[in-house]
């Protein structure tokens, strides 16, 4: 399968996203989205997240210029605070029946600690 040599995976870690398809499925055997995975990643307008996924790295998904929408399953327990930061356009963010997180205003909350915002401005 040719969309599976865009994935850099090793025991369940995605290191790194090296495809052109507008939308990414990430394969069912990922449980680890590692840091910087989709990071400038310029073609990319959708990204669906399988729920074997329980944690998303420092800038996973930072800086995707044409990233519109992303799906995240309830099973991710942690999204880092810049996991999506300077993807401007995204303005679709799918996360539902989370026990650890909710959107709102097209930001990322953290139900246990408040002081948690994830967004696509975040600079810090």
């Amino acid at each position: 399968n040719h969309m599976e040599n865009n994935f850099n995976i090793r025991s369940g870690k995605l290191y790194k996203y090296t495809g052109t398809e507008t939308h990414v499925v990430i394969p069912n055997e990922v449980h680890i989205i590692e840091e910087k995975a989709f990071r400038f990643c310029k073609t990319v307008v959708s990204i669906e997240i399988p729920d074997t996924v329980t944690w998303i790295a420092w800038g996973a998904f930072s800086f995707c210029e044409n990233l519109e929408r992303l799906v995240i399953p309830p099973s991710v327990s942690y999204i880092a605070i810049s996991a999506i930061e300077g993807s401007t356009k995204l303005k679709e963010i799918i996360l539902e029946d989370s026990k650890y997180y909710y959107v709102k205003d097209n930001k990322i909350y953290s139900k246990d600690n408040p002081d948690t915002v994830i967004s696509t401005d975040n600079l810090r």
